[in-house]
């Protein structure tokens, strides 16, 4: 297995908006660019986290990440795992499991006791991950509202 280093951004540094755009780009090609403004508001929030991964004896390269979001509930601290991806380069080498554990961990750390996450049914790699780790699937009505529509 490919040996990986799993670190929490506080601060935006050269390198880590590109890796993380790039990223991105793999997760979702529609979405719009993630600028320098927008990372360092998130990195800064007290309960938003942001993890890379890079190899262990590169440390140029992003090679996965996701944000873990803890918020408190009228019931409980509860947390969501949002953009997690790994490198097209790097899947199936165990990264992405390593990488879960990692952020679970920090949840629990946190106080969460729920985690909570989406993932596309067309991920099946995924989908099939977020199971082994015990996630268990809820089909619960999703409903969104674009706040630049009109109320």
């Amino acid at each position: 297995m490919l040996r990986i280093k799993i670190e929490e951004v506080s601060r935006v540094r050269a390198g880590v908006l590109s890796g993380l755009r790039n990223l991105l780009l793999q997760l979702a090609p529609s979405e719009p660019n993630l600028n320098a403004e927008a990372l360092q508001e998130m990195v800064s929030a007290k309960n938003t986290f942001l993890y890379i991964v890079r190899e262990a004896q590169k440390t140029d390269k992003i090679i996965a990440g996701c944000t873990l979001l803890v918020y408190t509930l009228l019931n409980a601290k509860h947390a969501r795992i949002e953009d997690m991806v790994v490198d097209q380069a790097f899947r199936r080498q165990g990264i992405g499991r390593e990488l879960m554990r990692f952020v679970l961990q920090k949840a629990a750390q946190e106080g969460a006791c729920k985690v909570e996450l989406t993932a596309h049914p067309e991920r099946k790699a995924a989908n099939r991950l977020y199971r082994r780790l015990g996630f268990k699937p809820r089909k619960p009505n999703v409903f969104v509202f674009e706040l630049g529509q009109k109320i």
